[in-house]
């Protein structure tokens, strides 16, 4: 602030700080401590979004406040993940793309898929596609509050930075954190098909005759 930043700015740099915790988050952790990184990052977004609005002490203070719990939990990057180096070798974008959805597609898998997220970014292709693989990826699970709240926080944010160094960082991070919750039981798909054939007026729970 003494240089000169507007709180705007302010906002936006522990958003980013709350994304680099979250792509640099190390499996060694527990399971659980997803939910610290997570909290961080929607809050700091949901901070930074409101000072894209309206100026205010109180959401000076929401910064503050946000970047100190960012601070305390760098134990989860103790040690630290490596967030992908750039590299524009490898297969094509839709290759890409599969071994990104076939990732998360198994356990375990969470730095592979940051890995190729950031594959993609690097090979220069359009973001779009990569953007709707990630949200196809959120959808096909059971997907529950907290994953749709970081996907429209790293949507937001990477709307912010296209084309930049943070924006893939922070693309990174979504696909590492919507990794660590794949697969599931994909239960969600099934009651969909049922409202849909409901609403047709199907007799849903009826047998089919011979």
């Amino acid at each position: 602030m003494a240089d000169g930043a507007s709180p705007e700015q302010l906002g936006a740099a522990v958003v980013y700080a709350a994304f680099v915790r979250m792509a640099r988050f190390h499996l060694s952790n527990e399971f659980a401590d997803w939910n610290t990184v997570h909290h961080c990052v929607t809050t700091a977004n949901a901070v930074h979004q409101a000072l894209r609005r309206f100026d205010s002490d109180d959401l000076l203070r929401a910064v503050f406040d946000t970047a100190m719990s960012i601070y305390h939990a760098r134990f989860l990057n103790i040690p630290s993940a490596a967030i992908p180096a750039p590299n524009g070798k490898g297969a094509g974008p839709a290759e890409t793309l599969d071994a990104l959805l076939q990732a998360m597609d198994r356990q375990q898998q969470v730095d592979e898929a940051g890995r190729q997220a950031g594959r993609y970014v690097d090979a220069g292709a359009p973001d779009a596609e990569l953007l709707r693989a990630l949200g196809h990826a959120l959808l096909r699970e059971d997907s529950g509050f907290h994953q749709f709240q970081l996907a429209e926080a790293a949507f937001q944010q990477y709307a912010l930075r296209r084309g930049t160094a943070k924006g893939r960082v922070i693309l990174i991070a979504a696909a590492r954190f919507l990794s660590a919750h794949s697969p599931t039981v994909r239960a969600a798909g099934q009651t969909y098909r049922t409202a849909f054939r409901l609403h047709r007026g199907d007799l849903v729970f009826q047998d089919e005759a011979p």
